[in-house]
């Protein structure tokens, strides 16, 4: 592949220079800590930190925690615990210490500009993980893993980071490669040395090839639940002015996020809320009242907005009054809904009032009373099994949650599809195909690369990791 590099699973390569950054949150706080990583490590350590019982810095096992002061000069800056390990088994697989000061900003300030002066430079984004993938200790969907946990907004989110992390997605698609490599292999051997009369068994080739389509798809047929449980759901709250979309919002996001008056067309613009549902998280939408025809430059603006969110929504809640008669605006918004049913919730507000029987064209809604907070625990229930239904959610953890990893899991099926399909006729342009299958999927892993894409991914981590 011209331009790429293979990532290397050896020994470290030990860049010239070492880094370092504080890596913990910015501010006051009991504790900070201050990462180094790189050949420097122990030569800045001598120069600011005097362990106790004067021990020298060579003495310090690795892997220990050692007690101490961090000076400058003949200044004692502030007492430490340094933990120090040592190449390779450290998360960058080069000398690595990690400093725990006091958690002042002052302090931390100090002893990082103290690390700078000695022979380090400040990491950049995502360094420290960008090392310890470049030096081999842990592939490219692990690396992006270590962001996903960081990011998670729910706790299935979390637990699908941390099995990346382990591995499992990992393990998954190292079995979908064997299956490609004997295939290729086996292809080769008999199409490059007919002389030797190797035995062809296309039906077994055939075998695993099309047990790695249906692997491939597998995986990408997780790719949505994957990325909602990283991303998040979209609901959008929709209806007409004034029938309780903003109370609704407040009533299930828990707070009084959006301003709630008796004056129809108070919300012009969209309000999100962050809320979990059923373990994924999600995006609540609040939107402009849908009218027929909008009333001013303004509100049409806001129309305009609702529709595309509309249009962009994983789930619609479709807000009425319950407590009067459906009128032609409700009848219209139906109508408007109409291209969306599947993915749209009916809930009949205001039923502390009343509530009155519906047209038979209107599908069966949930009833709630965002007022007295009736019927609310129904409605996430009904959310809940909404994204059950839609397949959203997935029991498996091995899951794809990047649109990169989708992309080229996307493109390693469609060539294998494609070499299926001519094997019995040109198995040698199936060697070729199945071979550029397998590139796709070296991409996700990171065995090869592009340097400006693995800039990209690190460019998103935050600064210490």
């Amino acid at each position: 592949m011209t331009g790429a590099r293979e990532h290397s699973a050896g020994k470290a390569k030990y860049y010239p220079d070492t880094i370092a950054a504080p890596i913990s949150a910015w501010g006051h706080a009991s504790v900070g800590l201050i990462r180094i990583s790189g050949k420097s490590t122990t030569k800045i350590l001598e120069k600011i930190f005097n362990p106790a019982g004067h021990k020298k810095i060579n003495d310090i096992a690795s892997h220990s925690v050692t007690y101490g002061r961090i000076h400058d000069g003949g200044e004692v800056v502030d007492e430490v615990l340094v933990f120090l390990m040592r190449s390779p088994r450290s998360y960058t697989r080069e000398d690595v210490a990690e400093i725990s000061s006091h958690g002042g900003p002052v302090i931390i300030k100090k002893i990082f500009q103290l690390i700078l002066e000695h022979g380090s430079r400040a990491a950049e984004p995502g360094e420290f993980t960008k090392r310890a993938f470049l030096n081999g200790r842990i592939d490219l969907i692990q690396a992006e893993s270590v962001a996903g946990i960081i990011s998670a907004r729910g706790e299935r989110a979390a637990k699908i980071a941390a099995a990346q992390m382990g591995g499992k997605l990992s393990r998954k698609l190292d079995e979908l490669r064997k299956l490609l490599i004997t295939s290729a292999a086996e292809l080769n051997a008999a199409i490059d040395f007919p002389e030797d009369d190797i035995p062809l068994s296309l039906a077994k080739i055939k075998k695993n090839i099309s047990r790695a389509e249906e692997d491939s798809a597998r995986l990408l047929d997780g790719y949505e639940a994957g990325r909602l449980f990283s991303e998040g759901v979209k609901i959008v709250i929709a209806g007409k002015p004034n029938v309780g979309k903003s109370s609704l919002i407040n009533a299930l996001s828990s707070s009084e996020r959006a301003i709630v008056t008796a004056i129809p067309g108070t919300t012009r613009d969209i309000i999100r809320e962050s809320v979990e549902i059923g373990g994924i998280p999600a995006e609540l939408y609040d939107t402009a009242g849908l009218r027929k025809k909008p009333r001013g430059v303004i509100e049409k603006m806001g129309m305009d907005k609702t529709m595309d969110a509309i249009n962009k929504a994983d789930i619609i809640i479709f807000v009425f009054d319950a407590s009067k008669k459906a009128d032609e605006q409700d009848m219209n918004i139906v109508r408007i809904l109409g291209p969306f049913r599947k993915k749209t919730i009916m809930a009949g507000n205001k039923i502390d009032l009343g509530k009155k029987a519906l047209p038979k064209n209107m599908f069966s809604p949930v009833y709630i009373s965002c007022l007295k907070g009736e019927g609310i625990s129904g409605l996430k229930k009904r959310l809940a099994r909404h994204l059950v239904s839609g397949s959203f959610i997935s029991e498996d953890d091995a899951l794809l949650t990047s649109a990169r990893q989708a992309d080229c899991l996307e493109n390693c099926l469609s060539q294998i599809k494609e070499a299926r399909g001519i094997l019995s006729r040109r198995p040698a342009e199936s060697v070729w195909l199945i071979e550029k299958a397998l590139a796709e999927l070296d991409k996700i892993s990171g065995r090869e690369f592009r340097e400006e894409m693995i800039n990209e991914i690190f460019s998103k981590f935050c600064i210490g990791k």
